[in-house]
């Protein structure tokens, strides 16, 4: 390139003990991880069938194992795909689920810390650029939140201190959406998934950088808050924001929903209207 789970078996020959192998869109995608700590879920099928990109450069900002992209690669056969992680141990379940998935010459791995320039431009990124940003952005600031005292989900649910002022809410975000614009192409397409109270604070951070803004929020059982948002805007754009239709997971009895499970399983994208 310039690419709801199911448990499964240990991974041969890998070097990462108890490694566990998943199996996502309906058995189209392995991905390699560990069996405890942060895990792999609906919220990477979600933000990945978000994706209305099918040629060009994704890049995957704070890949993690590589789920996002990878499932992108594999529902869009003619896209570019970069796993941008900075985890070490995490990036090397990447690439080992890059190989695994046989998707080495669509999907190339970038172990960086997004938010540091001196690292994007080791990287390459003053010249690589992504046709479309892909990201679920760390749900936490350090400073402002309990965390989990396990370390891979601090990891994956809060920013690192490079990222995050304790004097300055949302700096954390603010910092990885900077990032993000730094490696975006001219009219790059921007998909992400957060929280859904954090919304005010999205659309803060985007102001000014990503324009067109799509909302779809995310609603575990209809009679219950919305759990998430996912968000899709254009780098440089004017355009208003636009509201869709929401989307529900679970039917009463704690089963997905039709849309859901189409979803989960790769048969349909989130249901943004037409533009």
């Amino acid at each position: 390139m310039l690419s709801s789970g199911n448990r499964g078996a240990d991974t041969p020959n890998d070097p990462h003990a108890h490694v566990k192998i998943d199996s996502f869109l309906a058995g189209q995608l392995k991905i390699s991880q560990q069996p405890k700590g942060h895990r792999i879920g609906t919220d990477a099928m979600l933000l990945a069938a978000s994706l209305d990109v099918d040629e060009g450069l994704a890049l995957d900002i704070g890949a993690g194992v590589g789920a996002v992209g990878l499932a992108c690669a594999i529902m869009h056969p003619h896209l570019q795909v970069g796993l941008v992680e900075y985890d070490p141990e995490v990036a090397a379940l990447a690439a080992v689920n890059i190989a695994q998935n046989k998707l080495e010459r669509r999907v190339r791995l970038f172990e960086l810390d997004i938010c540091h320039p001196a690292q994007r431009r080791a990287a390459g990124f003053d010249e690589i650029k992504g046709d479309v940003i892909i990201t679920n952005p760390p749900f936490f600031d350090p400073a402002q939140a309990r965390l989990s005292p396990d370390p891979q989900k601090r990891k994956a649910h809060a920013y690192s201190e490079s990222q995050s002022d304790p004097a300055r809410p949302h700096s954390g975000l603010d910092a990885w959406m900077r990032a993000c614009v730094a490696v975006s192409a001219p009219n790059a397409r921007l998909v992400m998934i957060h929280r859904a109270d954090a919304l005010p604070a999205l659309l803060e951070v985007l102001k000014g950088r990503y324009g067109a803004v799509e909302i779809v929020p995310v609603f575990s059982r209809p009679d219950r808050p919305a759990i998430r948002v996912l968000v899709r805007g254009r780098l440089g754009s004017r355009g208003p924001i636009s509201l869709h239709p929401p989307l529900i997971l679970h039917e009463p009895d704690g089963s997905f929903t039709h849309e859901a499970r189409d979803i989960n399983e790769g048969r349909k994208g989130v249901p943004f209207l037409p533009s």
